[in-house]
């Protein structure tokens, strides 16, 4: 009995220590302070009930507190001036606009509150943040399209790739686009298969089989085909079907491989 009592106790201790935004707060947990001092204002607003003043004061530390630290990372990041930086700044704008959008409801209430950017000033940083993002991929891109262009499939796919991740942040460039699609046809690596004269009247017949609708396939980076393609190929494999036994009452087969590793370059 006293043991589930005690049990109770801490457990509602627990639950009041989880929801109460001060110590939250206290114990530096502002996501979590901010989150329930919001859910509390929202439920005294819908009970239409007047408010405590420190539940409005918790939201309002707990959402400074969250938007400095973003805003001192954006600054060390923009200090630094590295090249790639924006690479990290746009998701940093991202979250500060998105709990700059998340308290403006809230600002009538929160009297003389700093809510440390105007809402359009911060959009335009984070949309300026987006561009120089996908500029950023793009001009890696381009620094790789010579050797690409000079028939060094690997620089092709490495550019691929940049244009790719600068298209995530910018869509909308169609020459981001273009560029990808001259990337990804100098990137494959094409091997035409062709088939040597048969020996036999079985063997004939297997190597119909074998080619019979097909004309190309696709693994990855690389185009297989089986029929005379217009691209000249990176390499030409021929096959020999040297043998083939058909009887009433059995099967026999007998396979033979061969591999050897290439730089495709």
């Amino acid at each position: 009995m006293y043991r589930t009592l005690i049990l109770a106790i801490l457990i509602c201790s627990l639950l009041l220590g989880c929801s109460n935004p001060q110590k939250l707060l206290e114990s530096n947990n502002p996501e979590r302070a901010y989150t329930v001092s919001k859910r509390l204002v929202d439920q005294r607003l819908k009970r239409d009930k007047p408010f405590k003043n420190d539940e409005l004061h918790i939201l309002a530390a707990s959402y400074g507190q969250l938007q400095d630290e973003l805003i001192r990372e954006i600054e060390a990041l923009e200090l630094g001036r590295m090249p790639g930086r924006w690479l990290e700044l746009y998701p940093l704008y991202q979250k500060l606009l998105e709990r700059r959008q998340d308290i403006e409801p809230y600002l009538p209430l929160l009297n003389g509150f700093d809510p440390r950017y105007g809402l359009a000033t911060l959009q335009a940083l984070t949309e300026r943040s987006r561009q120089q993002a996908g500029a950023y991929c793009y001009a890696e891109a381009e620094a790789i399209f010579p050797a690409a262009r000079a028939g060094d499939k690997s620089a092709a796919r490495r550019a691929y790739h940049w244009l790719a991740k600068g298209l995530g942040y910018a869509p909308e460039r169609a020459d981001y686009l273009a560029r990808q699609a001259e990337m990804a046809q100098l990137g494959i690596l094409r091997v035409q298969v062709s088939l040597a004269a048969p020996r036999g009247y079985y063997a004939d017949h297997l190597a119909d089989y074998f080619l019979r609708g097909r004309e190309m396939e696709r693994f990855k980076w690389m185009e297989v085909y089986f029929s005379p393609s217009r691209i000249p190929p990176d390499y030409i494999v021929q096959i020999e079907m040297d043998h083939a036994y058909v009887s009433f009452d059995q099967e026999q087969s007998h396979t033979a491989s061969f591999c050897q590793e290439v730089v495709d370059g």
